[in-house]
């Protein structure tokens, strides 16, 4: 059986060597956080909240054709532009990988921020995948932003056709914007922490908690760690008695800090003596 703990991690982080060597501002926790504390409980921030930067001027890094196209996609020092191949340039601020030929370019990106122009003229096709979705483009200027989010498309010019993860293909013209929301429990989990670590609404972050129950994956430590999430944000907008009910619920499943909750269940109690 899959490690939940470890699953979250594959799914909402580049690998640690990777993220070591381009020194990142990602946050590297795991999944277990720290004691509870901030206001009565403390939200830790999971996955990498990698938020879109402006790109900024950059050398310009041209590769020489060759029959296939393998490299590494890494901004080392910040943004940074590469030519891989004659009618397509790219603007990294994050991690990928670049695969394919020089007429059908493949990039997974993984997190972070890419720019993309294709010159219609030079015929490519392009095609970019994230852990949520798919691209398909001919021509045109575009930004990718994978964070605790999930996938954001941004389109400046030209058009794309994006498919996210479980749904149909969509076409977005100029000036449209979609997100591919995360597709599992653990990445709903991330999306959930980091709404709460930049104090959006509880309701917003209850929401997240609510459907990543629904995704696959929504077992175990992870199913714990919602569950937290959502009493954190219920105690916030000022619903003890609906976060003590969750906490009582939560101190039924022994075992993943099993600890911590009984202290939860503790202080929400004591919140409502008279």
């Amino acid at each position: 059986m899959t490690d939940p703990l470890r699953q979250f991690a594959e799914e909402t982080e580049p690998d640690l060597e990777s993220v070591a060597r381009i020194r990142m501002r990602l946050d590297d926790a795991p999944l277990a956080a720290p004691p509870l504390g901030r206001a009565l409980f403390a939200g830790v921030g999971l996955g990498a909240a990698v938020a879109a930067v402006a790109i900024v001027a950059a050398v310009v890094i041209r590769s020489p054709d060759a029959p296939g196209l393998d490299r590494e996609l890494v901004a080392e020092a910040g943004p940074v532009v590469v030519e891989p191949t004659p009618g397509l340039t790219l603007r990294l601020d994050g991690v990928g990988h670049l695969d394919g030929t020089p007429a059908e370019p493949r990039i997974e990106w993984q997190a972070g921020t890419l720019g993309v122009e294709v010159d219609p003229g030079a015929r490519l096709s392009v095609r970019i995948q994230t852990h949520e979705g798919a691209l398909r483009v001919v021509g045109t200027a575009f930004e990718v932003v994978r964070n605790a989010l999930g996938t954001t498309v941004n389109v400046d010019r030209g058009s794309v056709a994006l498919t996210c993860e479980g749904g149909a293909e969509q076409l977005l013209g100029p000036g449209s914007s979609e997100v591919c929301l995360p597709t599992t429990a653990a990445a709903m989990l991330a999306k959930a922490r980091h709404l709460q670590d930049s104090g959006a609404p509880a309701e917003a972050v209850i929401g997240s908690v609510e459907a990543g129950r629904s995704l696959p994956g929504a077992e175990g430590a992870v199913l714990i760690e919602l569950g937290i999430v959502e009493v954190e944000a219920l105690e916030t907008a000022g619903r003890v008695e609906e976060a003590l009910e969750k906490a009582r619920w939560l101190s039924e499943s022994p075992g993943h800090r099993s600890d911590e909750v009984s202290e939860l269940l503790k202080l929400l109690e004591a919140r409502l003596q008279p």
